[in-house]
């Protein structure tokens, strides 16, 4: 398996347990500011998602880091 696919495997995994820990903390503490860092961690599980997608039909040829200072909205 492809080192990047590896590398966004794992940090895919490791948001996906962050959101779901905070979906649990969400159901008693409804601020804002709990609802946007789920919401940032969603966007970039899904941003994830669809780079681990792409790794996966061979359509990825760059680093995994290019995108890492984007903002997502």
């Amino acid at each position: 398996m492809n080192k990047h696919l590896q590398k966004a495997l794992k940090k895919h995994d490791h948001i996906h347990k962050e959101v779901d820990e905070l979906e649990k903390i969400r159901e008693v503490d409804r601020s804002t500011k709990t609802k946007s860092k789920l919401v940032q961690l969603k966007k970039e599980k899904l941003r994830l998602k669809d780079e681990i997608a792409m790794w996966q039909r061979g359509e990825r040829k760059s680093t995994l880091n290019e995108d890492k200072n984007k903002t997502w909205r």
